[in-house]
């Protein structure tokens, strides 16, 4: 078990930060890469270069506009295949926590507007999480336990409360809630179990 080896760099004013673990590479490029891509190869091979080669078995992005925005990302690699965190901010006052613990977990999360707060929780290996929410103080907590358990969350609106948990495997959740609506304003969904599969739209389920 190797905890993240956080390398900072602070590029020019508008650049990204990037932290990077300890690990083995990656194999198929995922959000965080193309964001690294993004922000120079040049300049992400200047801030690695203490590390050694193929040794990165962690990966972050955390990208941040705007005043008061907080973000963590704590990853703890538990085999050869790379975990990705990749955290975009855009407002005032979001808080964001990626916590990742295991091997191949990936996880992406937009939050645009002020006050809105999201917790992503992977353990196992090969779990997946894409979200993006747009609004103010909306509150998203995604929980995988498990291996290739999937999850992609759009929020649109202000004040929502979402809690995801996901335990087992092969579990796959889509979720989509707009604003203008007549669907609630939180609700939480529990998949226990082995390739259940999910479909929820402005608070309406679909098998």
């Amino acid at each position: 078990m190797k905890k993240l080896l956080v390398l900072c760099l602070a590029l020019a004013a508008g650049t990204p930060l990037v932290a990077l673990g300890q690990g083995a590479e990656s194999s198929a490029p995922s959000a965080a890469q193309q964001t690294a891509e993004e922000i120079g190869l040049d300049r992400l091979a200047s801030a690695t270069s203490a590390l050694r080669p193929n040794d990165a078995r962690n990966l972050s992005v955390l990208r941040q506009a705007g005043q008061g925005n907080q973000a963590a990302i704590e990853q703890v690699s538990q085999g050869s295949r790379l975990n990705e965190a990749l955290i975009v901010q855009a407002g005032n006052a979001n808080v964001a926590g990626f916590y990742q613990y295991g091997s191949g977990n990936q996880a992406s999360l937009m939050l645009e507007g002020n006050r809105n707060t999201a917790t992503v929780d992977q353990r196992g290996s090969s779990n997946t999480f894409d979200g993006r929410v747009v609004g103010d103080r909306n509150d998203v907590d995604v929980v995988q336990n498990g291996q290739h358990n999937s999850a992609t969350l759009e929020v649109v609106g202000n004040g929502r409360s979402y809690p995801v948990l996901q335990v087992g495997d092969y579990n796959q959740l889509t979720q989509r809630e707009a604003a203008g609506t007549k669907a609630p304003l939180g609700y939480g969904v529990e998949m226990r179990g082995t390739g259940i599969r999910l479909t929820i739209e402005q608070g309406r389920a679909q098998p």
